[in-house]
């Protein structure tokens, strides 16, 4: 975990739950941003899925754990890790509160790159345009980066992934991550799926 990483750097926001084919794209899409303006490379994840505290119980199974997370973020080209800590406070935050906090006050963002359906804020009252909103008055672009569709599998997501998992479909689940079955996080989580 980078606990202050630089500021300046294009930064990418997600849960990144089993950083999947499509979360890794995203980071492709983040690196080249970052390249671009020789700037480094910032992955903002979460120490916990957002469901886990509000709504206790019914959180998704996590894919892969926090810091199996981090190091496959860190491999798909991130140069820093931010975990934010999700608690009351961070899901309360309004939209405008955490792009100030976070993004402006404590990462100083030149640029920041997510997916189509990213959303943020108390109650995920933010989307992609509102962030754009927000950013543009501090002259920070921001890039809403597509779904990634494979064939004959559809769109890729975390929920596909676990759902390819509890069906004990150990191919269907390797191509979405990307990794093979012998990937250990995948191979501990097919073991707890299976069992």
């Amino acid at each position: 975990m980078t606990a202050h990483p630089p500021h300046g750097g294009v930064v990418t926001i997600g849960k990144f739950d089993g950083v999947h084919v499509g979360h890794r794209a995203l980071l492709r899409r983040t690196v080249l941003r970052a390249r671009a303006l020789d700037a480094p490379t910032v992955a903002v994840t979460f120490d916990r899925h957002p469901m886990a505290l509000l709504r206790p119980g019914t959180a998704p199974p996590a894919i892969i754990g926090l810091a199996e997370r981090m190091r496959l973020l860190r491999s798909a080209g991130a140069d820093h890790v931010l975990v934010l800590r999700f608690d009351r406070a961070r899901a309360g935050q309004s939209p405008a509160d955490f792009v100030g906090d976070i993004l402006q006050d404590r990462l100083g963002a030149r640029a920041v790159v997510v997916g189509t359906d990213f959303r943020f804020g108390h109650r995920a009252a933010g989307d992609v345009t509102l962030l754009a909103d927000l950013l543009r008055p501090a002259g920070v672009e921001v890039e809403a980066v597509a779904k990634v569709a494979l064939p004959g599998l559809g769109v890729v997501s975390s929920t596909a992934v676990r759902t390819a998992l509890a069906h004990g479909d150990l191919v269907r689940a390797a191509a979405l991550l990307g990794r093979s079955p012998g990937h250990p996080p995948l191979a501990e989580r097919i073991s707890e799926a299976v069992a």
